[in-house]
């Protein structure tokens, strides 16, 4: 198996946990804590290990998980978080 890169792109979107949601003057950003115990702040075009993220709102974050099915209709897969 290949070796992932290191910090947030080396994290699948399953892997991250959502802890927060903030708005900015430039639009909404994530505060995600990752498997390093770290927190990371991600908008819309964030790239992880296998998606990226779609867009973040008040309350939500969707990402677009990669789908390697070659049945699969998409090659991808939606995938959205809220706030517990």
């Amino acid at each position: 198996m290949a070796q992932r890169p290191p910090g947030l792109r080396g994290m699948g979107i399953e892997e991250i946990k959502l802890d927060g949601i903030i708005r900015l003057p430039e639009g909404w950003v994530a505060m995600v804590k990752g498997t390093d115990n770290l927190s990371y702040i991600i908008r819309a075009g964030t790239v992880l290990y296998d998606g990226t993220v779609e867009k973040v709102e008040q309350g939500r974050a969707t990402f677009k998980l990669q789908v390697a099915d070659p049945k699969s209709l998409k090659p991808y897969r939606e995938v959205v978080r809220t706030l517990q």
